[in-house]
């Protein structure tokens, strides 16, 4: 009775452990799920970003290309300004990305990590229950053993 009370315990213990494992995860996924979304969103703010630039690039150099006509040496140094911002733009966008890449790498390896050390946990608790269930059932058979050695006991 005390064995399969021990075992009730034990599989009690390991059932909440995997509910705890289960509901970590869960988390972790929802976590992972709204990360992405943030990403999209940030990524559509860019693109935005980057559209509304590019418009404006774009309004400009056709505002030069009109002055060109009248003032050519001029409209000479703002291509070439024009040029240096739209390089530094797109440095500047590709950085952030990468960052945000980088960011996005290092949370799916601590993700990982977190979720591997969980299982080994619970791996560790498992083997643990394995080896005190094998060492109640060697008990129980050196007492039964050893009852079967004395022969039927009248009470």
């Amino acid at each position: 009775e005390k064995k399969r009370g021990k075992e009730k315990e034990l599989e009690e213990r390991l059932r909440k452990q995997k509910l705890e494992i289960d509901s970590e995860r869960q988390q972790l996924e929802e976590s992972r799920k709204a990360e992405e979304k943030r990403l999209i969103e940030e990524k559509r703010r860019m693109a935005d970003e980057r559209e509304k630039q590019e418009k404006e690039l774009k309004r400009m150099r056709m505002a030069m290309e009109e002055e060109d006509k009248l003032h050519k040496p001029k409209m000479e140094e703002q291509k070439r300004r024009l040029k240096e911002q739209q390089a530094v733009l797109q440095r500047m966008q590709q950085e952030q990305l990468d960052r945000m890449k980088q960011e996005q790498l290092q949370r799916e390896r601590e993700e990982i990590q977190q979720t591997r050390k969980k299982e080994d946990e619970l791996q560790r608790e498992r083997e643990l229950i394995w080896e005190e269930r094998r060492m109640l059932d060697e008990q129980r058979r050196f007492i039964e053993e050893s009852q079967n050695m004395q022969g039927p006991t009248h009470l």
